[in-house]
């Protein structure tokens, strides 16, 4: 295998490698943390809420919104200042959409590379007949 080949399949099984490592990133759950307030201390308050996966049509199940239970002494003017999830779905899935491309590209690259330096044949030295 010559050098040239074994450069090309590096980089090859190096693009399939980062693209299954995507693949994997984008079938598990996402999470978010949102604001929800602050404590009688003033520390402020994070509820963190599990999405759904990429593959999914809604960034998170109707019934998983996070309760926001007021502290006791505390002014109930906790909420959350955005629906949980949507930002965080939206965002991965346009990331996801720039990792197909860029796998995309890198593969057409890798191909036009491939067939454009081909190596040359070396002539052969024509055997004198004697």
């Amino acid at each position: 295998m010559s050098r040239r080949t074994r450069i090309l399949l590096g980089v090859t099984l190096g693009l399939v490698a980062w693209f299954a490592v995507t693949v994997v990133w984008a079938t598990r759950p996402l999470s978010d943390s949102v604001t929800i307030g602050k404590d009688g201390e003033g520390k402020v308050v994070v509820a963190t809420v599990t999405c759904n996966t990429l593959f999914d049509d809604t960034a998170m199940d109707a019934n998983e919104m996070p309760t926001i239970v007021t502290p006791e002494g505390i002014t109930p003017e906790w909420a959350l200042p955005r629906a949980p999830c949507t930002e965080v779905h939206d965002e991965a899935r346009l990331l996801f959409g720039i990792n197909v491309a860029v796998f995309v590209l890198g593969i057409a690259a890798l191909g036009f590379v491939a067939s454009r330096t081909r190596p040359t044949a070396s002539p052969r030295l024509a055997v004198a007949a004697a």
